[in-house]
């Protein structure tokens, strides 16, 4: 990780390789992101932010802070019909024990490590 760079999640077209957007974050995200049939992106960041992104433009559609880190990936899943998406928050990666020496002022502010699991439905595509 290059501290000189700024941290973003960015999008690229895979035919020509050329950029779409770029959504700007506070820390270097850790955790994989999810792409989903439904143009959404989630993902989560080490403040404890879980959100979705529109994975046309790159705008936050919905945010949720679950109180602990997130750095592990994002899963979907259906039940019932119905769709859902479960980010697990608390931390635990290695590169974690880095963090303060990246960036300083995070030293006291993120959140403490956790176990936990949050499930979230997704709203019904209107047709």
């Amino acid at each position: 990780m290059n501290p000189n760079a700024p941290p973003q999640i960015s999008a690229f077209d895979p035919a020509s390789g050329k950029k779409q957007w770029a959504f700007k974050t506070k820390y270097y995200n850790l955790s994989s992101l999810l792409a989903t049939a439904g143009d959404l992106v989630f993902g989560g960041d080490l403040e404890g932010n879980a959100f979705a992104l529109d994975a046309k433009t790159g705008e936050k559609l919905w945010s949720f802070n679950t109180g602990g880190r997130i750095v592990a990936a994002p899963v979907s899943f259906f039940c019932g019909g119905a769709a859902f998406v479960t980010i697990s928050s608390g931390g635990g990666a290695n590169i974690e024990s880095y963090l303060s020496t990246l960036y300083p002022e995070s030293k006291g502010h993120l959140p403490q490590p956790a176990a936990m699991l949050f499930v979230f439905a997704l709203p019904e595509k209107s047709k």
